[in-house]
């Protein structure tokens, strides 16, 4: 389920920023609060899923990790949960700064008209970057997924088996 809303998402977002791009590569003149309007959007849809697939990590990594406690779940899908929210980390900072450089230097050329050449190639940057980020977060979604199904079976058999225990033990 996961992977699809974040593939929605994440095809929506590169959407808008190519969309502000275009309009910022190819109206400067013409429509530049558009272009605006849109990186800041695009901005703002790139923070949401980051945030979204964080929170996703972090409420799946406590699932995985009651199972690990409670179930007897194999302690080693801790441990890569744990991976996989660290790789989450770093596809995040390279994100984050990409943001950081490309909304500096588009709002330095947007206040002073100077820095065009900076935020240009920055803006071309970042649209291959925030593709490859949101390919690499997709893989670690798929990665998780198949830690969390072991995770919920496991937790599953061993609820299945304490219930047993207890109507046997009543009846």
């Amino acid at each position: 389920m996961m992977s699809r809303v974040f593939s929605g998402l994440a095809i929506g977002n590169v959407l808008v920023v190519v969309a502000a791009g275009a309009f910022g590569w190819f109206k400067p003149d013409v429509q530049p609060d558009r272009h605006v309007l849109l990186a800041v959007f695009g901005l703002l849809i790139s923070a949401f899923v980051q945030v979204l697939t964080f929170t996703y990590f972090t409420v799946t990594g406590k699932i995985v990790l009651q199972s690990v406690h409670l179930a007897g779940h194999d302690p080693s899908a801790a441990g890569e949960v744990e991976r996989i929210k660290r790789s989450m980390s770093y596809h995040l900072l390279v994100l984050v700064l990409g943001v950081v450089v490309m909304t500096v230097s588009g709002a330095i050329h947007w206040r002073t008209g100077g820095a065009a050449m900076i935020h240009m190639f920055s803006a071309a940057g970042f649209i291959p970057l925030l593709c490859a980020v949101l390919v690499g977060e997709y893989t670690l979604i798929a990665r998780n997924r198949n830690v969390l199904d072991g995770a919920t079976r496991a937790y599953e058999t061993w609820r299945r088996t304490k219930s047993r225990e207890a109507a046997s033990a009543n009846g």
